[in-house]
């Protein structure tokens, strides 16, 4: 309704920003919004803001935040089909070698 240049200062850059927050229930909630708008937002957009969250969050000291990044790497794999650098064997081996509980 507002347009995509709206929507990404004003929702999509502050739940992203979320990830560096102290409190990891604010670190997930970054996860759902990745998980929830895998589907609406465009390969681009995921490839320049939503992966460096998620590979910042790989190492998140917390396990349950850890295997959420897997989960939403998960839920964004259905829309990379045909983006050699978005493809299983380049996102899930890194986050698997750091979803083990320390």
């Amino acid at each position: 309704i507002f347009g995509l240049n709206w929507a990404q200062q004003h929702l999509l850059i502050p739940m992203l920003e979320l990830h560096k927050n102290n409190n990891y229930l604010h670190r997930l909630t970054a996860l759902f919004g990745i998980g929830l708008l895998a589907d609406q937002i465009d390969v681009d957009t995921m490839r320049r803001q939503f992966l460096p969250v998620l590979q910042a969050m790989q190492k998140d000291p917390v396990a349950n935040v850890r295997m959420n990044v897997a989960k939403s790497i998960s839920q964004l794999l259905p829309h990379t089909k045909g983006q050699k650098d978005l493809q299983v064997s380049t996102l899930v081996p890194l986050t698997l070698s750091r979803t083990r509980c320390a």
